[in-house]
């Protein structure tokens, strides 16, 4: 059987859907939500998404994620394998913990972005997880009612700025929306073993399939050589405030010198795994580094040293708040 077509489009909405494997729980404790979720913040920063609504359930999850930079594939392989190896560290388990491939749902924007947030933050009440709605501790329902402060990928202001109202009307217009008698429609399409991958009126979806799949525009085509071009300019530009900062010579970048600390050489490659997204294995031949696991070493020991130098931590934080790259 064929595997659904994966369109990547920039500024898309996308609801996306993962379950543990064999319906085993993927958050056993309250750690294991946090976590995730701090992982799904360092997961927007890297890949410059952000994040739409989102609601976190024993042995699945639901995000409404946007990709400015038309990359979902590449959040989502970091979010799921990261997670997953915490996953498996942490209860000395091994072997996947998905399911299989997540769903991702392309949304039109306006009235169904809205009925997609509802469904996700109704979920915890129609699974019987909470009696009145807001009492579920995992969904960003509170950062929507400004009853919890919000995270910084998550833009549930923005979200109701633009398809409510701005300010306080617009949370009340929120409220009274999730009030309102349940979506008949939208749960039978999320219902239907088999559903399309476009949510929308038929105007949108013949439009999004006459651009994207009748005339083979596969962005799954077309997406990387542009976001490699991307990833190049991130690079160069990541390395040379590096070599500034640090005043000294590209050439010494590269060199790392047993019993040497090379303070330089492990920003830059904690800056352009987490804040480029660029891949371990492609940091680690650029650097010369025999195994890529290596990478995630070096951006461990750099973040120890935000936490124990706040010197050393402004000086990252000043690089870091730097690399605002025009694409």
């Amino acid at each position: 059987m064929a595997r659904p077509i994966r369109i990547n489009i920039k500024g898309g909405y996308y609801h996306v859907i993962n379950r543990g494997r064999n319906k085993i729980k993927i958050f056993q404790e309250g750690d294991d939500y946090e976590n995730f979720l701090e992982l799904i913040g360092e997961c927007c920063t890297q890949y410059q998404a952000y994040v739409a609504a989102y609601c976190l359930m024993p042995n699945h999850y639901h995000l409404l994620i946007c990709t400015p930079q038309a990359n979902l594939p590449q959040f989502m392989r970091q979010l799921n394998g990261v997670y997953t190896q915490k996953i498996n560290r942490r209860y000395h388990c091994d072997g996947t913990l998905f399911r299989g491939r997540y769903k991702a749902i392309i949304v039109q924007e306006e009235f169904y972005l809205m009925r997609v947030i509802r469904y996700i933050h109704l979920n915890p009440k129609k699974a019987g997880m909470e009696t009145n709605l807001g009492e579920y501790t995992y969904s960003s329902h509170k950062e929507y009612m400004n009853k919890k402060k919000s995270k910084e990928w998550l833009k549930s202001g923005d979200v109701i700025n633009k398809e409510w109202m701005p300010g306080s009307r617009g949370r009340k217009a929120y409220e009274e929306f999730m009030r309102q008698e349940d979506d008949k429609e939208l749960e039978t399409y999320y219902n239907a073993k088999k559903r399309a991958f476009i949510l929308g009126e038929k105007d949108f979806v013949d439009e999004f399939r006459r651009r994207y799949i009748d005339e083979e525009r596969y962005y799954d085509r077309e997406v990387p050589e542009e976001w490699k071009m991307r990833q190049k300019k991130k690079q160069e530009e990541i390395e040379q405030r590096v070599v500034r900062e640090y005043k000294i010579k590209a050439p010494e970048l590269f060199c790392a010198s047993r019993g040497k600390e090379n303070e330089a050489r492990k920003v830059a490659i904690r800056l352009l795994r987490e804040h480029a997204g660029i891949e371990c294995k492609e940091i680690a031949g650029r650097y010369g580094i025999g195994n890529p696991r290596g990478i995630s070493e070096y951006c461990r020991r750099v973040k120890m040293m935000c936490e124990r130098d706040k010197v050393f931590d402004r000086r990252y934080e000043r690089l870091r708040s730097s690399l605002q790259v025009e694409t």
